[in-house]
């Protein structure tokens, strides 16, 4: 994050500090000198890449856990459903880890979706579905849903 963080001030200053409306036209863009959004951007930036997933992991590993305040068996209710849980964008699979702990009963039905340079790096999660995709692109996971 340094260079588009040194990148701002200058960006800011050129943009007269308009709200940014479009994921081309950011910092990052000034930084590294790309006309990608820094999710497409990135993945093709191995070791940033990795760093970046790291970050993400132990970001996660501080964090209060989200079922610790969201009634999630509550809202699941008795669904039968095929996949009770999509992490879309997951990482390397924390949040499914911590679901599949906390609700045994869920296993085999919690889906981890990433990227395929993300999703390279994850070990073999039993209990959890590993499917490559883009969550800019439509979402994959269909049938009935419980949103919650």
């Amino acid at each position: 994050m340094g260079p588009p963080l040194a990148a701002l001030p200058n960006f800011l200053a050129e943009t007269k500090y308009a709200e940014v409306t479009d994921n081309t036209k950011t910092a990052l863009q000034k930084a590294f000198d790309t006309n990608l959004p820094g999710f497409a951007w990135l993945p093709n930036q191995p070791k940033l890449f990795e760093y970046f997933q790291r970050f993400m992991t132990v970001q996660r590993d501080v964090a209060v856990s989200w079922l610790s305040v969201f009634p999630f068996k509550k809202l699941l209710g008795d669904y039968h459903g095929e996949t009770s849980f999509v992490d879309v964008g997951g990482g390397f699979g924390h949040q499914c880890l911590m679901l599949k702990e906390t609700f045994p009963e869920l296993s085999g039905k919690i889906e981890l979706q990433d990227l395929p340079q993300t999703l390279q790096h994850v070990p073999s999660i039993d209990g959890v579905k590993v499917v490559e995709h883009n969550f800019f692109e439509p979402q994959i996971a269909k049938g009935e849903a419980r949103q919650c």
